[in-house]
């Protein structure tokens, strides 16, 4: 099978649970009902207000949001030339997480003053400006070691380094916060795609777009690397300004999704892999858009699962991610294992 025909019938796929994904829930909505919502011809109803506010928004983030998870992993993966590179192996979720967590657990007039206890619109955009900020914060101490160090695996080693930094800080910031202010971390650490406003999805939407345009533009040079610096600098490529967009392109495309939605895992990690699987290529031109869609996909099925139908219950995304992606990453090392043995 082609690669055209396999990349529209992923896209078939997302509109079909893209429509499973607005019309499940605890409230019954009929297809007629849906049509006439999704068309603007009912725009004042209770059903109409549940479609528009809080399912639609939850499902375009869900496509954007797989996406660009993993493009980011995918990037990273190429970049290191590690299959389990993922987009926060640079520390950039957990300098978000880091944030966040001195955000929500600050207590007292800070956290009221922002709203952060309400969760309201700006109680959101308090805590993803905290996300953009610890996340821009480790980025820019892991791009000042990218132009002094030129091997990728010190790069990649002080990166995970910093993330255990990060960690630490929060890890002591918690000791001190208050029961209440800890569940509220907690919950936010879940993921959630349900909390977006569409005017952050516009921004979250502006930065993916981007993201993955520049990483188009870039699909030569990452062809290039795969076949070893040398080789990519003999056909011309700046090896420290292609790893430094590299880097720049995956925090930004990461750092998004944990900014307004929380850390989402194994996403990054694990879609790259089926992508290379279901498509048999190397080819980053082949593989960009279509680790987006397959991103997409992936992420709006977990969605999906993380509901359960007929209950107000919605289980935290990462719960379900955790449950697909740990027995996927498994089985690839099993597989690579073997098939060096076959070597």
């Amino acid at each position: 099978m082609k690669s055209g025909t396999k990349s529209v019938i992923i896209s078939f796929l997302i509109l079909i649970f893209f429509w499973f994904e607005i019309s499940t829930g605890s409230v019954k909505i009929g297809i007629s009902e849906l049509l006439q919502i999704l068309s603007f011809q009912d725009t004042d109803s209770i059903a109409s207000k549940i479609i528009l506010h809080i399912r639609l928004p939850r499902t375009l983030t869900a496509i954007l949001g797989g996406g660009a998870l993993a493009i980011a992993g995918l990037l990273m993966q190429t970049l290191f030339k590690n299959p389990l590179a993922g987009p926060s192996v640079l520390g950039g979720s957990a300098g978000a997480s880091l944030g966040v967590g001195i955000m929500m657990l600050a207590g007292g007039s800070v956290a009221s003053s922002l709203h952060i206890k309400q969760l309201d619109t700006l109680g959101n955009w308090s805590i993803a400006i905290a996300a953009i900020m610890g996340s821009t914060l480790v980025l820019s101490v892991v791009l000042a070691f990218a132009r002094k160090v030129k091997d990728n695996v010190i790069l990649l080693i002080i990166g995970i380094m910093i993330g255990y930094l990060a960690n630490g800080i929060l890890s002591l910031w918690q000791f001190f916060a208050s029961p209440e202010e800890l569940q509220d971390f907690l919950l936010w650490t879940f993921g959630n795609l349900s909390a977006v406003t569409y005017s952050q999805l516009i921004v979250l939407s502006i930065l993916i777009i981007s993201g993955v345009f520049i990483s188009l533009l870039v699909a030569k040079p990452l062809n290039a690397l795969l076949l070893g610096e040398n080789y990519a600098q003999s056909m011309g490529v700046d090896i420290k300004n292609i790893r430094i967009l590299l880097i720049v392109v995956s925090s930004v495309l990461a750092g998004a999704i944990t900014a307004f939605c929380g850390p989402i895992g194994f996403v990054g990690i694990t879609v790259p892999h089926l992508t290379r699987m279901v498509f048999r290529t190397s080819n980053h031109k082949v593989l960009i858009p279509n680790t987006f869609l397959l991103g997409s996909l992936v992420l709006v099925i977990c969605d999906l699962l993380a509901q359960i139908p007929g209950s107000a219950l919605v289980l935290p995304i990462n719960v379900i991610t955790s449950f697909l992606g740990a027995p996927v990453i498994m089985w690839f090392l099993l597989r690579r294992r073997k098939f060096k043995r076959a070597i």
